[in-house]
């Protein structure tokens, strides 16, 4: 399959190889990064008061008026769907592609520039989360059942992992976890996955396949147990700092991570913020998704509404891509909404382009 073909090529690197995020080198095998390579990433990121997946950079300031800052900020569908779809996630690919999770489709699908959208995976579950390990393998939480059906609360959870030929593969059947949401790697072989039900954030390790309790506190659970919007959903590692945002509790909390990956007290960090997905751009502002119409920007510790475009509505998540391109926002066209909340009729979902952002 030339598709996989070009994937494995991307993430295939020679034998030496620079620890990503410590600029030190260390020996990887073709099979995935050492466990030199893992414990050196994190310890250098922490002790440095860095993220394991950002860099330190300094957040903007609305020095001007944020209206005449955006006046200049345009945006491009680079990628729709062809019928009604709840596309949920999204992450960046070693190959520079695109790979969300469509939902009530049960697929993955892969958006790069000169191939456009296509599929990539399908699944015997409904995924959400995803997110690529440092070797090049692409992980996914699902669910057993559609979220779009009229049930709601808790179901079966399993991880998938999916190799870059696209064959995915059941990794683990996640039985005391409720509902897998937002990933973010702490280090080479160790991922962070927040669930939207019960206030927990679990670890995996790829390598064991061990699924751990990383934190657990009632701040990351819903106020209201009989409401069916999630509660922690995305999660973002950031100087130091784990950013979580609970939907339910319309905040976003950050706790400190220390040398060992310790995650310290929870607090929280932008109050009434209906965070969906969070992400910081790479000049170091905190951008979110809210899942209903609008995308917002945090400036001098104020929600500024970056985004309103009809194409976004419903946004999901966003990510920046490659040369810091973007952001990318995905949306489900307000299918979600539509089906419960009485939303009004959806449009089709999309991948779209944000252009010209100066924060």
């Amino acid at each position: 399959m030339k598709l996989a073909s070009a994937f494995h090529r991307r993430i295939e690197q020679p034998r030496i190889t620079e620890c990503v995020g410590t600029g030190r080198a260390g020996v990887v095998s073709r099979s995935g990064i050492s466990a030199f390579c893992s414990s050196l990433f994190l310890a250098t990121a922490l002790l440095a008061g860095g993220s394991v997946a950002a860099r330190a950079t300094e957040p903007a300031t609305a020095t001007q008026d944020p209206a005449q800052a955006l006046a200049a900020v345009t945006s491009k569908v680079v990628g729709q769907a062809s019928e009604l779809s709840l596309w949920e996630n999204i992450a960046l690919g070693p190959d520079g592609a695109f790979y969300i999770s469509d939902h009530n489709h049960r697929r993955i699908l892969r958006y790069a520039d000169v191939e456009g959208l296509k599929i990539f995976a399908e699944l015997p579950a409904y995924p959400l989360g995803l997110i690529f390990d440092s070797d090049g393998t692409l992980y996914v939480g699902a669910i057993g059942r559609n979220a779009l059906t009229p049930v709601n609360g808790p179901d079966a959870n399993t991880i998938y992992r999916i190799r870059p030929e696209g064959k995915p593969e059941l990794f683990k059947e996640a039985k005391d976890a409720r509902l897998l949401n937002g990933w973010v790697r702490l280090a080479p072989g160790r991922l962070l996955i927040a669930d939207s039900i019960g206030g927990t954030i679990w670890q995996l390790d790829t390598k064991s396949g061990e699924l751990t309790k990383f934190a657990s506190d009632p701040l990351l659970d819903t106020p209201d147990p009989t409401i069916v919007t999630p509660a922690a959903n995305g999660l973002k590692i950031h100087d130091g700092y784990l950013y979580i945002s609970n939907t339910a509790r319309k905040t976003i909390y950050r706790a400190r991570l220390d040398p060992a990956g310790k995650l310290g007290p929870i607090e929280a960090y932008q109050e009434n913020a209906r965070a969906d997905d969070i992400a910081f751009s790479p000049k170091g502002n905190l951008f979110y998704t809210t899942h209903q119409k609008s995308l917002y920007v945090i400036l001098d510790g104020k929600s500024v509404e970056f985004s309103h475009d009809p194409a976004i509505r419903g946004s999901t998540a966003l990510i920046w891509g490659e040369k810091d391109k973007g952001p990318y926002v995905v949306s489900d066209g307000g299918m979600f909404a539509s089906i419960k909340y009485n939303g009004g009729p959806p449009d089709k979902a999309g991948l779209t382009e944000i252009i010209g952002s100066p924060y």
